[in-house]
């Protein structure tokens, strides 16, 4: 991959540009690391609502109103931080292969752990069936293509009976469209398209059209595809919003919130950072995830309110120096939210759901990040 970093001339602006933030603090803004704690645990406290309220509930929380606009804001700006961050990491190691090592040793460990436990521990601990049953049943050997981005739900016997039934771990339908957005980025580093800040606009115009204009709004995406190919097609919907009668169609609006933010990382030069903008994008972008004929079109004020928030620099809790416990929180929420749901140790009420899920899985977290993941990130000094 040539220097595509360097393609960019400087700016001759004097206005604070998304760039000039982003150097002042070295890259390492305290923005954010809050935001992937607030988003994780906001997906945790939105999936303890489905769980412990049942489907019909679903529709009711995103029929309008503040606590629809924030529903609807949390997977996409995860997308976009993901996306801005990621094509950061694209343009500093200059090559494609250390790229794909550094986000398989980043996502693969941890998910292969967190699958293992679920399929050996966790569903041997919790099926209606018999030990030799659940081990003999062909789902359990289906539920390992989840290491590979395959995703599977259901393991033999497994929360049968929940409000939110048959469904292990529901958060890993988005692993297949965080491997599409790699693989966007591939694509575009090898045709070229990072050598010039319009091919980068133009590319994602091309890929907005096509979700918009072309019928493509209904794909499951790249790798869905290939699992139904390779596997089964699943009739089950983890994804909240998709069980319902939601008319957004989340999958594809977190590619295009992905890529949102690979597009304001190639600008970042050229692009204000300031709260004015920070705030007009959170309007936007309220509105627009709102309009079911529009919010293909908020992923880049999606971006840029990401993007500004996490540029922020408050004052570092001290928790966010001890390590990343947002993708652990991801892993292991769901499916110790489903057990917390079948105990009925939380009475129906849905605060003393979260509080319970959200203490387990804080000690999964801070084993997944202190066993796991930060081991495993520390191979990617041999590749540097």
């Amino acid at each position: 991959m040539a220097n595509t970093a360097g393609t960019l001339p400087q700016s001759k602006s004097a206005f604070n540009s998304i760039e000039d933030q982003f150097l002042r603090y070295n890259s390492k803004t305290s923005g954010f690391d809050y935001l992937r704690i607030i988003l994780a645990v906001g997906v945790l406290a939105w999936h303890s609502y489905g769980l412990n309220y049942g489907r019909s509930s679903i529709n009711d929380a995103l029929s309008g109103g503040i606590t629809a606009s924030v529903i609807q804001l949390i997977l996409p700006m995860f997308f976009a931080l993901s996306g801005f961050l990621v094509t950061t990491s694209l343009f500093r190691t200059n090559s494609i292969k250390t790229y794909l090592i550094f986000r398989g040793l980043r996502l693969f460990p941890a998910l292969t752990v967190e699958v293992l436990l679920a399929a050996l521990f966790l569903g041997p601990l919790v099926t209606t069936m018999t030990f030799h049953g659940y081990f003999s049943d062909g789902l359990l050997y289906k539920y390992f293509f989840n290491i590979f981005g395959l995703i599977q739900y259901e393991l033999p016997g497994v929360f049968e009976d929940n409000i939110y039934p048959r469904v292990v771990n529901g958060s890993l339908w988005t692993v297949p469209y965080e491997l599409e957005c790699y693989i966007y980025l591939v694509i575009f580093a090898l045709i070229g398209i990072f050598r010039n800040k319009y091919f980068v606009l133009l590319a994602f115009a091309t890929v907005t059209v096509m979700v918009t204009q072309l019928g493509f709004t209904s794909s499951q995406g790249m790798v869905v595809a290939l699992k139904d190919i390779l596997i089964v097609k699943t009739e089950l919907q983890p994804n909240l919003q998709q069980a319902t009668d939601a008319v957004i169609d989340s999958a594809r609006i977190l590619v295009l919130c992905f890529l949102g933010g690979a597009v304001l990382y190639v600008w970042r030069k050229y692009v204000p950072c300031n709260a004015v903008l920070g705030l007009s994008a959170l309007v936007l972008s309220v509105w627009l995830l709102s309009s079911p004929s529009l919010y293909y079109f908020a992923a880049l004020p999606v971006a840029y309110l990401t993007t500004w928030l996490g540029l922020q620099n408050p004052p570092r809790w001290s928790l966010l120096d001890k390590g990343d416990y947002s993708y652990g929180i991801y892993l292991y929420a769901f499916p110790i939210q489903q057990v917390v749901s079948a105990s009925g140790l939380h009475g129906g009420n849905y605060v003393v759901h979260i509080l319970m899920s959200l203490a387990l899985v804080s000690i999964f977290a801070v084993f997944s990040w202190h066993v796991i993941e930060k081991p495993a990130l520390k191979l990617k000094r041999h590749f540097l």
